[in-house]
């Protein structure tokens, strides 16, 4: 079997491949989360990692 021949074999398995890909991708139920139990608080504690002087990269 030459390098060709090889290769033709190879593109039906691969095309059946795509479709099942694409089979699940397309059959695949949309992403859902419960978010509701967040009201946007602000969890930080003052002074915890926090600086109000310029980042720690640009000090001398």
């Amino acid at each position: 079997m030459t390098a060709t021949q090889a290769r033709r074999s190879l593109i039906p398995f691969l095309v059946a491949a795509l479709a099942a890909l694409a089979g699940l991708v397309l059959t695949a139920p949309p992403a859902q989360a419960a978010t509701s139990q967040f009201r946007g608080m602000n969890w930080a504690v003052l002074g915890d990692n926090f600086s109000t002087g310029p980042p720690l990269s640009c000090r001398a």
